[in-house]
């Protein structure tokens, strides 16, 4: 995984996914992850996580290993993990055009608040 931007979040992902669940580097490895050694080197950057380490932590989790490199992913979102991975997968499924205006739709929804006619 070469984009820094991405290991960020993951990381970022890792921390709070393990603090939410009160899980140490050990109970990550426990549960099926990967060494403690390895969790503590990819939190601390001195080691970059590949797709069957991504993996691994998301089965540790019980979580989709894709939901960990979701940008803005809080601790109360973990208790609707169905809906966001449905949510996911009807974007990725719809065509072109309904992504475009999904896009703008939240683009929009992200400007400073805005009075809307009724």
């Amino acid at each position: 995984m070469q984009n820094n931007g991405t290991i960020d979040i993951f990381i970022r992902n890792l921390i709070m996914v393990k603090g939410s669940l009160g899980w140490s580097n050990r109970d990550v490895s426990r549960h099926g992850g990967p060494s403690d050694r390895m969790v503590g080197k990819i939190i601390n950057r001195e080691s970059e996580p590949g797709i069957d380490v991504i993996e691994r932590i998301g089965i540790a989790f019980k979580l989709p290993p894709y939901l960990l490199l979701t940008p803005y992913l809080r601790p109360d979102m973990l208790d609707s993990i169905d809906e966001i991975s449905t949510l996911l997968r009807s974007y990725i499924n719809c065509d072109a055009e309904s992504r475009d205006f999904i896009i703008k739709l939240v683009s929009k929804a992200q400007q400073p608040e805005k009075e809307y006619e009724n």
